[in-house]
């Protein structure tokens, strides 16, 4: 029997590795779809795929959409057995999981049927599902919840970063592949139901969900800044009305202070703003002006307040509104006056 054609679709690190994987046993990969370069932000951890489409001797494909017809038409073309939509964050139409003659794979890094849905990265790096590799069909129903083809854990620590995260959950992908590759290659499909009365979700994630809200709590504020790091966008204040990423911050457990949520304490010796949260005193160690990337810490002289209160915001446009209007119906007036001295 010959081995199973195989297609892969995608542009960031988990498509590279599965392709990685494909090379390295010698799977029959008969056509890559990349995402385009200048789409590039549309996703993080955006990687080119070019060097390794020489090693596999593949065509390379490249897409903005990969359900549009152009595309669709090039997948037909490839007449794959198996396609791989690995670190894809656009859902595959049912016209191109039907072009697969033995089914669809997709990748998750949730130990599924806990945690589907979007940003799981995200999600982990704030605790709330357990981390896995997890290679599995994708079907009609809903997303992730396709049978399992294979699964490898890997532990998510406290401190742990989303970069550090993304690097656990690429190393389990190349135990996974590496024993479920070779069975595909044998022209075995071995899949197992996920047990629905398990399955949690997660919802999306964009980048003003981290805006800090300095009357949350120390720990979940930390734990905000740690999961908005790279490759997201980064947890984010304000002070007077500019922006400022924050990068990293820790929890300043031995602080004895009292004060008002969001105004900084002091700074200490290595640089660090103590900032006072709703309980308790957050150290902030990185932050920079979000229009200033060269910038590194800016002061943060103790006494200036971090965020921005609404009713003072609200109160301030409105004195500007009301100050704007009397000074048009001023000149309005001028112009009025002017007229009628002209008309005499």
């Amino acid at each position: 029997m010959s081995a199973p054609r195989m297609v892969v679709i995608g542009g960031v690190g988990s498509t590279r590795r599965t392709l990685e994987a494909l090379i390295r046993h010698r799977a029959n990969v008969v056509g890559v779809f990349g995402l385009r370069a200048d789409r590039a932000h549309t996703t993080t951890d955006h990687q080119p795929l070019g060097d390794l489409v020489a090693m596999a001797a593949a065509p390379l494909v490249e897409f903005t959409n990969v359900n549009d017809r152009h595309i669709v038409t090039a997948m037909a073309q490839c007449e794959p057995d198996i396609i791989w939509a690995a670190g894809l964050s656009q859902l595959v139409g049912p016209e191109l999981r039907a072009l697969a003659k033995r089914g669809v794979i997709g990748f998750h890094s949730t130990r599924l049927p806990v945690g589907r849905g979007r940003a799981p990265i995200a999600w982990l790096a704030l605790g709330v599902a357990p981390g896995a590799a997890t290679f599995f069909e994708i079907t009609d129903g809903p997303a992730d919840s396709g049978p399992l083809l294979e699964q490898e854990p890997f532990e998510v620590d406290a401190a742990d970063e989303p970069m550090t995260i993304v690097k656990k959950a690429e190393e389990a992908m190349t135990r996974a592949l590496d024993r479920l590759i070779p069975r595909l290659n044998r022209g075995e499909w071995r899949t197992v139901p996920q047990d629905e009365s398990a399955a949690t979700h997660h919802g999306a994630r964009r980048p003003e969900d981290s805006r800090i809200e300095w009357t949350a709590g120390a720990e979940e504020l930390e734990r905000l800044i740690r999961a908005s790091g790279p490759p997201h966008p980064g947890a984010y204040t304000y002070l007077n009305g500019r922006k400022v990423l924050a990068h990293h911050a820790t929890v300043a457990r031995h602080a004895r202070w009292t004060g008002v949520v969001g105004r900084v304490l002091a700074t200490l010796d290595d640089g660090s703003a103590l900032v006072m949260t709703g309980d308790g005193v957050l150290a902030l160690h990185r932050w920079q002006w979000a229009d200033d990337l060269s910038s590194n810490n800016p002061p943060l002289r103790p006494g200036v307040r971090l965020g921005m209160v609404a009713e003072d915001e609200i109160a301030n446009l409105r004195k500007r509104v009301s100050d704007l209007e009397a000074r048009v119906a001023a000149l309005e007036s001028g112009a009025a006056h002017r007229s009628s001295q002209e008309d005499r």
